[in-house]
């Protein structure tokens, strides 16, 4: 076999192998990564090289070792896009988000362009022109973070050099407002049966979609009323959390009830939330069956992922450290916590509640916080002696 896959550094290449024999009756042997980091590319290389020795009985050898430059000039945008999303060590979901940006923005416009010859500093700065009117800074944060995965995957295997780009913008700030606990518990009554335990993980365990479709039994230990979260499934694939590490989480009422029953439910089946043909939930099922209790309890449109938004909300304003909530919800930053935290409009009022009875202890005789009305004379300045 001419064409091997290799695993190096975290990645996958394709290698050109070939031994021959010249005409002169010298064993020769031509190992060299495909130009072209796919299967097919490297296939037609491989048999152009074949061609090659049927031809003139040899592989010609370079002239000089090829420059990075050199190696990219051929490929295009597109087909590094390609070798990136076969090759590079980042999760399904992530690929998928960054896929979404490249072919709607990036493959429609440099897609055919050889690598080597796309000013991509250049590119992204045009492209944020253009998108400018009526787009918000994140999709263009978006498409910047999306090509710079392409480019520093092939960087960082050597394949290109890695160019300069403009900085991310930073995104404006928006007021986001989490469902309240009134809503939660009306789109719970709302419901169906099978539906309430993955809506209960969410908005009391904090657990991210992928990670209530693949909750498994066994990451269950009710003697402990602890769930660990272990694994994410994504279009059926399963993988680690998003943060790359596990986490356990407290089972608090009213989660344990359906926790408990889901366990004691009679059937065979690995995962413990199950739609009503007893599967594991697709990714599109769980978020429909959602989105019709939302509708039923006839609360403000929201998103599976909102409950998240409030469990973390509801635990800081249970008074819970920062660093415990991070650990709950699974954040390797603390200020990705942060940016779901989110405060109500109440908490706020009784905030200011509070803050005004601090003021009112401050007043120890009664008297208005206001300064009193200037009379025309200063104090005099005792350390000066002056007026």
């Amino acid at each position: 076999m001419a064409v091997k896959p290799r695993n190096r550094r975290g990645a996958r290449f394709w290698v050109i192998d070939i031994q021959y024999r010249t005409p002169e009756g010298t064993k020769e042997r031509y190992r060299r990564d495909a130009q072209v980091q796919t299967r097919a590319g490297a296939d037609a290389e491989d048999r152009r090289l074949w061609a090659q020795i049927e031809k003139t009985g040899r592989i010609a050898a370079p002239t000089e070792k090829p420059t990075n430059a050199a190696k990219t000039v051929g490929i295009t945008f597109e087909e590094a896009v390609n070798d990136w999303k076969a090759r590079a060590p980042l999760k399904s979901t992530s690929k998928d988000g960054y896929m979404k940006s490249l072919n709607a923005y990036v493959l429609p416009r440099i897609g055919s362009k050889p690598i080597g010859g796309i000013d991509f500093g250049e590119f992204l700065t045009d492209l944020a022109a253009q998108l400018r009117v009526g787009r918000e800074d994140q999709t263009l944060n978006n498409v910047s973070i999306a090509v710079r995965s392409v480019i520093r995957f092939r960087s960082r295997l050597g394949l290109m050099e890695q160019p300069r780009l403009p900085r991310l913008l930073t995104p404006k700030e928006k007021v986001f407002v989490p469902p309240t606990p009134e809503e939660v518990f009306a789109v719970l009554e709302a419901a169906d049966a099978h539906v309430r335990l993955p809506i209960s993980l969410a908005s009391f365990a904090g657990l991210r979609g992928g990670e209530i479709r693949g909750l498994r039994r066994k990451d269950v230990d009710l003697s402990k009323d602890t769930l660990v979260v272990k694994v994410t499934l994504y279009k059926n694939i399963e993988d680690t959390p998003k943060s790359g590490h596990q986490r356990a989480v407290p089972i608090v009422e009213p989660l344990r009830s359906l926790v408990v029953a889901a366990m004691n439910a009679n059937n065979k089946a690995e995962r413990l939330c199950l739609s009503t043909r007893l599967k594991p939930w697709s990714d599109s099922g769980l978020r429909n069956a959602f989105h019709r209790a939302i509708d039923g309890a006839n609360v403000p449109k929201h998103r599976l992922h909102d409950l998240r938004h409030f469990f973390i909300t509801e635990c800081f304003e249970s008074n819970m450290s920062a660093l415990l909530v991070q650990k709950l919800a699974g954040h390797q930053d603390l200020r990705v916590t942060q940016r779901y935290a989110h405060v109500r409009d109440g908490a706020m009022t009784k905030a200011m509640h509070g803050f005004e009875t601090h003021l009112a202890k401050g007043r120890g005789d009664g008297n208005s916080v206001a300064t009193e009305p200037d009379s025309g004379q200063s104090e005099p300045d005792q350390s000066s002696g002056k007026s």
